[in-house]
């Protein structure tokens, strides 16, 4: 349970110590409150395994315009009648506002591997999306950087090391026990392959992995 004002990537750091996780990861992850998460439904790179944020909220207390609380912050597996929560998600502020948000938190993975592709055309960056969901993989995270977000992430403070020849980039997460990341590897650099990339990098320690990261979500700003 946690007031409105927490910042997203504070939840996760605060939780590490007991090995979970608050999935949704906002680029913004850095600045934005669960609150403003929850008024906006955000999402993030990780939610194409895990969903956006009306997944992880099971609980809520609003005030609504008029000053009166509701607490719908008890959670209840199958509630009667109308889901409540799951409306006031992504609402904007139009039916109150959140002041104390109950969240899942998720397990933290034993392993992580991130790969990254790099590619001549922005069409093979995307063939290879369409391949490894054609073969039923699930990455914790599938994204695309073109050539134009490439130059201005390399010119940046955010800058993690994207070749400027490359006129797409493609980062492929991947998590679970080191047995499932490792098939899981076996079989995205496979698929990557047809696609005749420039290259496929592979980075498994958090350091590497958090600075390919940066460049993605360092991207809008």
């Amino acid at each position: 349970r946690v007031q409105a004002g927490v910042v997203n990537v504070d939840l996760t750091s605060l939780c590490k110590h007991e090995q979970l996780l608050y999935a949704p990861d906002p680029s913004s992850q850095m600045a934005c409150t669960i609150g403003g998460n929850v008024a906006n439904n955000s999402g993030g790179p990780h939610c194409f395994k895990y969903g956006a944020t009306t997944r992880h909220v099971l609980g809520l207390v609003i005030v609504q315009h008029d000053g009166e609380v509701l607490d719908l912050s008890e959670p209840v597996l199958d509630p009667a009648g109308y889901d409540l929560a799951g409306l006031f998600v992504g609402s904007e502020g139009t039916f109150g506002i959140a002041t104390e948000i109950v969240v899942k938190l998720s397990s933290a993975p034993a392993e992580v591997e991130v790969l990254l592709g790099l590619f001549r055309s922005l069409d093979a960056a995307c063939d290879a999306v369409s391949d490894i969901i054609e073969a039923r993989l699930e990455p914790a995270a599938l994204e695309i950087l073109d050539k134009l977000t490439i130059d201005a992430v390399e010119r940046s403070v955010f800058a993690a090391g994207y070749p400027r020849e490359a006129e797409a980039v493609l980062l492929v997460e991947l998590e679970g026990s080191a047995a499932d990341v490792a098939a899981q590897a076996a079989a995205v650099s496979e698929i990557l392959a047809r696609r005749e990339p420039l290259e496929v990098r592979r980075a498994r320690d958090p350091a590497a992995r958090k600075k390919l990261w940066a460049g993605r979500k360092g991207a809008f700003g």
